[in-house]
């Protein structure tokens, strides 16, 4: 097993758990010194999808997931792993102020600007980000993000 550091629309167990069966929810954690942008325009998603941003003061939270190394393969194979994304190895800081080791997915190649997510995968990123519990401030953060409206 191995750690993963979900921050975007992974956060969801149940979608994650689709796409990687071993998946178990072990706490969550924060990157320091980067926040969550939207750096890549994904057909799939109608919208931006996420991204870790590099931005002086900040902190990304997310969910820390233990994985099968078979499941991180199929994840690198759904998040278009050497494309659109590559897979990192980050220090992450858990609450009780200890440091994990976590793979984490980034944008390859960011976009001259920032995109809006789509109302579903913004809606993904909050119902995540309260499934695992990340600190209130930060879900009030997440629901503040502009978003596209719905087409329905």
């Amino acid at each position: 097993m191995t750690l993963y550091f979900a921050y975007g629309s992974n956060l969801c167990e149940a979608l994650l758990k689709s796409r990687c069966p071993s998946a178990q929810r072990v706490g969550i954690a924060r990157i320091d010194g980067h926040r969550i942008g939207f750096t890549r325009m994904s057909a799939r998603q109608g919208g931006g999808v996420a991204d870790l941003m590099p931005e002086a003061g900040s902190q990304a939270w997310g969910a820390l997931f233990d994985l099968a190394e078979s499941d991180l393969d199929s994840l690198d194979e759904y998040e278009g792993v050497p494309t659109a994304y590559c897979r990192k190895l980050r220090t992450v800081e858990r609450p009780d102020e200890t440091l994990a080791a976590a793979w984490v997915y980034t944008v390859t190649s960011k976009g001259l600007a920032e995109t809006t997510p789509s109302l579903r995968y913004w809606r993904l990123i909050v119902q995540g980000a309260k499934e695992a519990l990340l600190p209130p401030e930060y879900i009030a953060f997440l629901e503040s993000l502009p978003h596209l409206p719905s087409l329905e």
